[in-house]
């Protein structure tokens, strides 16, 4: 029905997809947890919560984006190198 060839090409696509789906969410979370909150501080200068909250949430947010964003590479290295 497929030959290998085929196979391996599906596998490829697979792993770009799954690469490029955890760098979609790694991008999201480091700009609505990291980023946004931070700029809405700076911009409005009013805050619902206090700033060492929302300081060291921001920068959870943003490390986790940054891990899942390493962790696409990581996927996509290991399966394009099978």
């Amino acid at each position: 029905m497929f030959s290998i060839k085929d196979r391996k090409n599906v596998d490829d696509e697979l792993a770009r997809l799954t690469g490029a789906y955890l760098n979609a969410i790694a991008i999201g979370v480091t700009l609505l947890g990291g980023v946004g909150p931070l700029f809405s501080v700076i911009y409005t200068r009013t805050i619902s919560l206090p700033v060492v909250i929302v300081v060291p949430l921001s920068l959870v947010c943003f490390g986790g984006g940054i891990l899942l964003h390493l962790g696409a590479r990581r996927t996509l290295r290991r399966e394009l190198s099978r």
